[in-house]
């Protein structure tokens, strides 16, 4: 009887404050409410936000739910009835997250796009190599980039990323400017929302040019060309005629002349006065050459 009296006088013992602390910590609720922050979303349809309650040990607790309480602006960010939220336009708003007496404000970026619109859709160029055969990056008109939201509105407020496929021929500055780095191919993506832009950029780099050619009448001059894509553009003051040697890439006599070849080997190109039935004259020529990317 005695140590049954004993018993009872240990368990109606009040606890210590330290012993009570540490069954409040043993059975302590959410401490924290975990999401993504900044929310972005991009679609016009109702999205769940995706959050978890976590404990004073940072672990989720499974049976706490996060509901969403409210929206600082339902005209641009609208809670549904099941919780979801849907973005009506683009802008920022903050949403209220609780679960139980614990809340947490998120900001939520809404970025609705319907089309990015930009200028010029391709950017061609040609760079001349200094002596020791660099290139001197070339500074171009930069990009027009427009947004439409969803409201068929342009909107400037919206953020579009502009990044090249290729840093080591174009690269981007503030603003959309563009600089040419070296010859290559390249495309330049613009991304808003869930929508893209692409700009095609092709730099190609000079070989050769000439505007002291001297041509006599019937006579020709050749220039050693190695495998590649090349523009020839020639103008004479009397007819002349260009060929590349073992392809089918000719021109007819002219005094202003164009031609793009592809050449899988070493050849040459050559240029010849070609006067015709007439005597003819020497020919003043200007002539230059061009490399150009190959197509992908």
């Amino acid at each position: 009887m005695k140590r049954i009296l004993v018993s009872l006088r240990r368990l109606l013992t009040p606890l210590s404050p330290a012993a009570v602390l540490a069954l409040v910590a043993c059975s302590s609720g959410p401490v924290s409410i975990q999401v993504d922050e900044p929310l972005r979303i991009v679609e016009g349809s109702p999205q769940v936000v995706k959050a978890a309650a976590l404990d004073d040990e940072g672990q989720a607790l499974k049976d706490a739910v996060v509901a969403v309480q409210g929206s600082s602006d339902e005209e641009l960010l609208r809670v549904g009835k099941d919780g979801r939220v849907q973005c009506q336009r683009s802008g920022e708003a903050t949403l209220t997250l609780a679960v139980g007496e614990l809340t947490r404000a998120v900001q939520v970026q809404c970025v609705l796009v319907k089309e990015i619109r930009v200028r010029p859709k391709r950017i061609e160029q040609i760079l001349v190599p200094d002596s020791a055969g660099a290139f001197k990056p070339v500074k171009v008109e930069p990009l027009t980039v427009e947004v439409v939201d969803n409201l068929d509105e342009l909107n400037r407020t919206i953020f579009v990323q502009a990044s090249p496929t290729d840093a080591k021929v174009v690269s981007m500055g503030e603003g959309y400017a563009v600089t040419l780095m070296e010859p290559g191919r390249s495309t330049i993506r613009l991304t808003a929302g869930d929508k893209t832009a692409e700009v095609e950029v092709v730099v190609g780099e000079q070989v050769l040019a000439r505007s002291d050619l001297n041509l006599a009448p019937r006579k020709e001059h050749g220039f050693p060309l190695q495998p590649g894509r090349y523009r020839v553009s020639a103008g004479s003051d009397s007819p002349i005629a260009l060929s590349v040697a073992g392809t089918d890439c000719e021109t007819e006599r002219g005094k202003d002349l164009e031609m793009e070849c592809v050449l899988d080997k070493a050849s040459t190109l050559t240029v010849e006065n070609s006067p015709g039935l007439s005597f003819g004259k020497d020919a003043q020529v200007k002539l230059r050459v061009v490399r150009l990317p190959v197509e992908p």
